[in-house]
């Protein structure tokens, strides 16, 4: 046998050797992942952090001259195995780890121990669990961590330190270096040598899963460590310059930035206004506690001087009892002497018994009652004044009937019975009306009305011209969504409701209707003028479509009004009745997803008196192909108005009505990228039209 045959079954049979004990191990592994899991489930967390840790902590040198000879030491048995174990057992410890903090330091105590509870702890706390994750799990090699063993760590230590520099620092290291791979040959030459034994530490973005991972990683950098450090900029240019991200994913996820950063200056400022109500409310205290220790003091001031005063006056009534006394004694005795020859002169009177009297009593109540009524039903009263009735003043906007005056034609017993009513329902209004109420907004390029129930608006009227139009005075980074706060905070839409809830703050009166100023631009970023829109498919396409139509018509018409809100109609269910649904978002969950929108158009031709063409259109909430024809959503304008509940053109004459696409081809124009336009489904429009 040669030389090299030698060497290659020596090799062969240390392959085979490795495999078999690196299976061995695996096994072990899993094994113990299985225990510790199930340990882990029945809340034994102290028997689960036992079970585990022998297979993330590096075994022990036998002697003191094997550390240096053994190059793996540092390792733990887990860094030798498969990616899918080490994956599994480094995030269950993780989440073990995590649980055991939220056990706080009594509860902590008393299963661990506290010194060891906080020690655990602070791994956490002050983010070395990277390091020992790094080193005994990934041999020190910052780059190898498998990606979902990153999105843990980060995770962890978003959760539990004050500061989140050290997990910017780590999770910018180990970015940094998937970017960056090592070149070194020696590197190479080493993982060759144990890639028999030891599973490739490949983390990279080949499969869909690694693909789903890089996006939390990239959601955990920019949309929660980032911001944490006030790194606003920095995470707005990493998201636009960042290799993984499509075009779809960038947007959303510099909409979910520009959405944090908004509630962040939203709570900066209530911390301020609520820490200015804080400082009032003490300020107010101190005044009140002052003003009653003033008048405390006043009061006992008071008193004291009373006292002073008093006593004068008992030491003087003292000295005067005496003769008081003999003086009454004296009148007394008068009296007494004159008490008989008055009784002689006094002639006797005949006492009426208790039964007369009742009788007497009765007949003269008969009488009068007889008496009355005869006189208000023979003589009615020259001036016939309203009976008084203690029922409190209704609101303006609420008719009530006036009380029944006594002697009106409607006669005696009706006046009666009016006066001797034993209920008042009107009482209710000394406590409050208890509405409906809408909202009413007026606004410079809008008037709307907020229907409280549904946490959006009923309705959005807006008017457009060609003067409007043409005028670019505003610049639609420069507005910011805000809550309406004219509507009262329980009724008002919230920033965070729409948060992550995957719909768009769909605009009612689009921003691109009012460049005029940046005021008007501005008034349509309320969330009064907002409703959750399916964004792509609709609210991004077709819907955006819909609305460039209706600008379009300014080319033809001098003035245009649009009236747009949401709708919430019946589906025909299974069993063949028919039921309203519809999704509601927010925490807690009271914003509305309307099931459709409507548009009611109405073109004046800028006459006095002249036509006006009208159209109404209801769309679906959902995704639209843009080949479907705009007149397939046009419905009659009453339809809209008994969905709604509202009325649109009751003082407009039939004469003056005209069919707004018997007039004009309605069609959408769809816009792509490029800005190049091509008409769908119908024919480009006549040149009358100008669209």
């Amino acid at each position: 046998m040669s030389y090299e045959d030698s060497l290659s079954s020596q090799y062969l049979a240390s392959s085979i050797s490795s495999l078999s004990s690196a299976r061995a191990q695996s096994s072990q592994i899993a094994r113990t992942y299985r225990q510790a899991a199930q340990l882990f489930l029945t809340r034994r967390l102290y028997e689960a952090l036992s079970t585990i840790d022998p297979i993330i902590s590096p075994e022990a040198p036998e002697s003191p001259f094997q550390q240096d000879e053994l190059t793996d030491r540092h390792a733990a048995p887990v860094a030798f195995a498969s990616k899918t174990s080490r994956v599994k057992v480094w995030s269950f410890y993780l989440t073990l780890l995590n649980a055991i903090i939220e056990l706080g330091p009594e509860e902590g105590k008393l299963v661990f121990g506290s010194t060891k509870w906080r020690e655990l702890a602070s791994y956490a706390r002050q983010g070395t669990i990277w390091d020992l994750v790094v080193k005994q799990g990934y041999q020190g090699n910052e780059g190898a961590v498998d990606a979902e063993v990153v999105v843990n760590l980060a995770t962890l230590l978003l959760a539990h330190m004050p500061s989140q520099k050290l997990n910017q620092q780590r999770l910018e290291t180990y970015l940094s270096a998937l970017s960056n791979p090592s070149f070194d040959i020696t590197a190479h030459l080493e993982a060759s040598q144990q890639s028999m034994r030891n599973s490739s530490h490949h983390n990279g973005t080949s499969t869909p899963r690694d693909l789903n991972t890089r996006l939390k990683l990239l959601e955990l950098y920019t949309l929660h460590v980032l911001p944490q450090n006030d790194e606003w900029d920095y995470a707005r240019d990493f998201i636009s310059m960042s290799e993984v991200l499509d075009d779809e994913r960038r947007d959303a996820f510099l909409q979910a930035l520009h959405t944090l950063k908004e509630e962040k200056e939203l709570d900066g400022i209530r911390e301020k206004e609520l820490q200015r109500r804080q400082d009032e409310e003490m300020q107010q205290r101190r005044l009140e506690e002052e003003r009653r220790r003033k008048e405390e003091a006043r009061a006992e001031q008071e008193k004291r001087r009373r006292e002073a005063d008093e006593r004068p006056r008992t030491a003087g009534s003292q000295n005067r009892t005496p003769s008081n006394s003999s003086n009454n004694n004296s009148r007394a005795g008068q009296t007494n002497k004159n008490q008989p020859a008055s009784r002689a002169k006094a002639p006797q009177k005949k006492a009426t018994p208790p039964s007369s009297r009742v009788t007497l009593a009765l007949v003269a109540a008969g009488g009068a009652a007889f008496g009355a009524a005869t006189t208000a039903a023979l003589f009615p009263r020259k001036t016939a004044g309203p009976v008084s009735v203690n029922t409190p003043a209704a609101p303006l906007s609420t008719p009530v009937n006036p009380p029944l005056a006594v002697g009106k034609p409607a006669g005696v017993q009706q006046a009666l019975a009016a006066a001797a009513r034993p209920v008042d329902p009107n009482g209710l209004y000394q406590y409050g009306f208890p509405g409906p109420v809408s909202d009413l907004r007026a606004a410079a390029s809008l008037t709307s009305a907020y229907d409280r129930r549904t946490r959006n608006p009923a309705w959005v009227v807006e008017h457009i011209t060609p003067e409007s139009l043409k005028n670019s005075n505003a610049d639609r980074k420069h507005s910011v969504f805000v809550e309406d706060e004219a509507i009262p905070e329980k009724f008002r839409a919230k920033l965070k409701d729409y948060f992550r809830s995957g719909y768009d703050r769909g605009h009612q009166v689009p921003a691109a209707d009012a460049k005029w100023s940046q005021q008007a631009m501005d008034d349509t970023f309320a969330l009064s003028n907002m409703c959750p829109q399916v964004g792509e498919g609709f609210n991004r396409d077709y819907w955006a479509h819909f609305e460039d139509f209706c600008r379009r018509l300014t080319g033809r018409y001098p003035s245009v009004r649009i009236v747009t809100g949401p709708l919430y109609l019946p589906k025909k269910d299974a069993d063949g009745k028919w039921r309203v649904s519809y999704e509601v978002i927010g925490s807690p969950p009271n914003v509305a997803v309307p099931t459709h929108f409507y548009k009611v158009i109405f073109a004046e031709d800028g006459k006095v008196g002249g036509n006006v063409s009208l159209g109404a259109f209801v769309l679906p909430n959902a995704k639209i192909s843009n080949d479907k024809p705009l007149q397939d959503f046009e419905v009659p304008l009453e339809a809209v108005e008994r969905a709604s509940g509202l009325e649109f053109a009751s003082l407009l004459p039939p004469a003056q009505r005209k069919s707004l696409c018997k007039e004009i081809k309605c069609s959408i124009i769809v816009k792509d990228y490029s800005q190049r336009q091509k008409t769908l489904a119908n024919p480009p429009p006549p040149p009358k039209a100008n669209l």
